[in-house]
């Protein structure tokens, strides 16, 4: 739920159940989460938290009470000075968070990902608000906040990125604090009033809803393509058949053809899985390419010799006893 304000354009303070952006002081950039998990070494496999110079959804935030706090108690009232908050990710429903025994990719400070489903995490997505002169959090005014549980500040610096680690983005981080830097100041605005939140909200749902149906369109091809591959394999099969002498060679290219088409598919759908892996780590397309091509060169040879060894294995094992219980 979103503050309901008849005059969004009034609003000059950051409020519960208010959606802001954070603006980092020093490089411009805004406070974001990517819905994706971190992969460097020794990662909580937590969504991803940048800063980024673009002003997309990724960097709209939530404004709302401490853990467990999960009411409307607060709405609408201002934040300040020593206030304990949350900011949930609007686009994926998770938490700001960090947590004390995981270090983030590229400078090794302390980790900052997004976490929860759904606004619900725990006492990790607690943050401390510290405005500079005190007072109510006004937009525009410096402020800081400080990981309530193992008090690192929130911070960002130029010149830490990368092209996979932080998907080219820059680095976020929990600092140590005190004595902290100026690097540790953010700026918040007002991100939409409430009926762009609204329609904003709309879109995230259908954007959730989206990986579903394309899941569903992909299992409908792949079962289509498993069907066409045992159409085909049946059809050479048949007229394998029609050329065989005896009922064994039959049996035996029949069943050799549905053990290959049954591997088949259970490598392709092995694949299939683990390219999830390789999405959330990306790779040069040069390389990409590459191991495409080798894996489908090697399915193609694997595939022959597979079909021979299955050819063999029934015509000396499953025919025989199949023509034996048939009474043949």
């Amino acid at each position: 739920m979103f503050i309901q304000d008849s005059s969004p354009n009034s609003v000059d303070a950051v409020k519960y159940n208010l959606l802001i952006r954070l603006k980092h002081n020093a490089t411009e950039h805004f406070l974001a989460s990517l819905d994706r998990p971190y992969c460097h070494p020794g990662n909580s496999g937590q969504q991803m938290v940048v800063a980024s110079l673009a002003r997309e959804r990724e960097t709209l935030w939530i404004v709302k009470g401490p853990h467990p706090l999960n009411d409307n108690s607060l709405l609408g009232q201002p934040v300040k000075h020593g206030d304990k908050i949350r900011l949930e990710h609007m686009q994926t429903t998770r938490n700001l968070h960090s947590h004390g025994d995981r270090q983030s990719p590229i400078t090794k400070y302390q980790e900052v990902t997004a976490y929860g489903f759904n606004g619900i995490g725990d006492a990790n997505d607690d943050w401390i608000v510290k405005i500079e002169g005190g007072g109510v959090w006004e937009f525009g005014k410096e402020a800081r906040l400080v990981h309530a549980l193992t008090n690192k500040i929130l911070h960002s610096h130029s010149g830490h990125q990368d092209p996979i680690l932080t998907a080219g983005e820059q680095e976020v981080v929990g600092y140590p604090y005190p004595p902290g830097d100026s690097n540790d100041i953010w700026l918040a605005s007002l991100g939409v009033d409430a009926n762009q939140a609204a329609r904003k909200t709309e879109s995230s749902k259908e954007e959730f809803v989206q990986p579903i149906k394309k899941r569903t369109v992909l299992d409908l091809i792949s079962i289509a393509g498993s069907i066409a591959s045992i159409t085909g394999w049946t059809l050479v099969t048949i007229t394998k058949s029609f050329q065989a002498v005896n009922l064994e060679e039959i049996i035996s290219y029949f069943v050799s053809s549905l053990l290959l088409v049954g591997l088949v598919m259970v490598v392709i759908s092995t694949l299939s899985q683990w390219k999830t892996t390789i999405d959330f780590r990306p790779r040069p397309m040069l390389w990409m390419t590459g191991f495409w091509f080798v894996v489908i060169a090697a399915l193609i040879v694997g595939s022959i010799f597979a079909w021979r060894i299955f050819l063999a294995f029934t015509a000396n094992a499953i025919a025989p006893l199949i023509k034996y219980g048939l009474g043949f």
